[in-house]
């Protein structure tokens, strides 16, 4: 039982890095000077694209299949029942859809947005606060929106930022600290309601409080090194080149990625309120 739990852990921290990063193609461009939406001057090509949504519909079907042998153990019609119920497996369902639309329809604005939409509602209605409150979703969405844009943004800066030259990365950068700032900030304030919502009612288990004081230590180093970014190394990138930003930017994307492992630990392991 152990190792299933752990398995599921890692399926589901996989299923959220496949999926923001996948989901972001249908989300606004970093800069208005840079056209892709990350990975590369042309945008992502359809190869790439496709291979990252099949990962994220497999992931959201290994979980889906991994969560009635690890739950109830059989594939009865009444457990098949109860489990198509639920909210989580409702948003595998929905992730699935989404993935599989963007694999086999990859051109069109509004595919990719559907796509996108999908995928993202479909990650939002996993998790602790989906259950515990009508808001949760719509709180958990703005939130995985804005995580998804920040993710797909960092990518796209690390690729272009030793293949362009300082001028044009300048403008590039400018633009996207304005977008970022936006993004952020609806990522904390969603982060924070959350948070709230949660513990509307119920007091927090101590458990749960100290994992999420890991993860918020995560976020809070992600963001002070952002800061640091844009104050110190960005106006430095003319004279020194962008060989520290582009090391930052890498330690950010570790940050963020260790962000997604303890989200997955979080929901996979703690329950937030003692008892349930």
């Amino acid at each position: 039982m152990i190792a299933l739990d752990m398995l599921a852990a890692v399926l589901k921290a996989l299923l959220y890095a496949a999926v923001l990063v996948a989901a972001s193609e249908g989300l606004p461009s970093p800069s208005r000077h840079l056209r892709s939406r990350f990975l590369g001057r042309r945008g992502l090509s359809a190869r790439r694209l496709k291979r990252i949504l099949l990962g994220a519909a497999a992931t959201a079907a290994s979980l889906c299949a991994l969560v009635f042998a690890l739950r109830l153990g059989g594939f009865d019609p009444d457990t098949l029942t109860y489990l198509t119920g639920t909210a989580p497996v409702r948003g595998w369902g929905l992730i699935l859809i989404g993935a599989l639309l963007g694999v086999t329809v990859t051109r069109g604005v509004w595919a990719r947005r559907l796509s996108t939409g999908l995928m993202l509602v479909g990650l939002s209605w996993s998790g602790h606060l989906a259950a515990a409150s009508p808001w949760g979703r719509l709180v958990v969405l703005t939130h995985l929106a804005a995580v998804s844009w920040w993710i797909a943004s960092l990518l796209s800066l690390a690729y272009v930022l030793p293949r362009w030259r300082a001028p044009r990365l300048a403008r590039i950068l400018a633009d996207f600290s304005a977008r970022a700032a936006v993004a952020v900030g609806l990522l904390v304030l969603a982060g924070g309601m959350a948070i709230l919502l949660l513990a509307r009612g119920h007091p927090l288990a101590a458990s749960y409080l100290i994992g999420l004081a890991i993860k918020l230590a995560l976020v809070a180093a992600v963001l002070l090194l952002a800061l640091h970014n844009k104050v110190r190394l960005t106006p430095a990138l003319v004279d020194r080149g962008p060989a520290r930003l582009q090391r930052a930017l890498g330690i950010e994307l570790v940050l963020m990625a260790l962000i997604l492992v303890a989200t997955a630990a979080l929901t996979s392991f703690l329950s937030p309120h003692q008892g349930h």
